[in-house]
Order: structure tokens, then sequence, then C-alpha cells
């Protein structure tokens, strides 16, 4: 009798992806500790060196913002 909803995960593979703001990376991290408990096997929670979900770097992201070489394009950035 199926008991709940199951998804088939690679190892490796990203679970949860949070955007916040840096004052609030310390309660995004502690919310995804608390929450990893609710998951078999193990999981490890990495910050990334991307500025939100771009493929930008941070340092990049902000030199080149401010040199208006990047536009803004919803939650990515051209």
């Amino acid at each position: 009798k199926p008991q709940g909803v199951c998804a088939r995960v690679a190892i490796g593979q990203v679970l949860l992806s949070v955007r916040c703001k840096d004052s609030n990376s310390n309660h995004a991290q502690e919310a995804l500790r608390r929450a990893k408990f609710k998951f078999p096997s193990h999981q490890k929670i990495i910050v990334s060196r991307k500025w939100g979900f771009t493929k930008y770097s941070r340092p990049d992201y902000i030199k080149w913002k401010s040199e208006n070489r990047i536009i803004s394009d919803g939650v990515n950035a051209k």
C-alpha cells in the first residue's frame, strides 16, 4: 500500500536551492540543516560562490553591475 510520494535521486544531485540576502545567510543555513534530517542518507549544505542563481561569481557580478555590463533578467542575468 503506498504511503506517500517519492522521487528517484542520483548521488550528487541538488535537492534544494535557496537564495537569500547575505544578512540572512545564517538563518537559511540553519533551516537547511534542520530540513536535512527529514531526508534519508547524508546531505551537504554548500554555500555557492555565485551571485544568486546566475552563472557569475560574486566579485565579477558586482564589478560588471557597476559598469552596466550585466542586465537583470528576473531571477537571472544577461
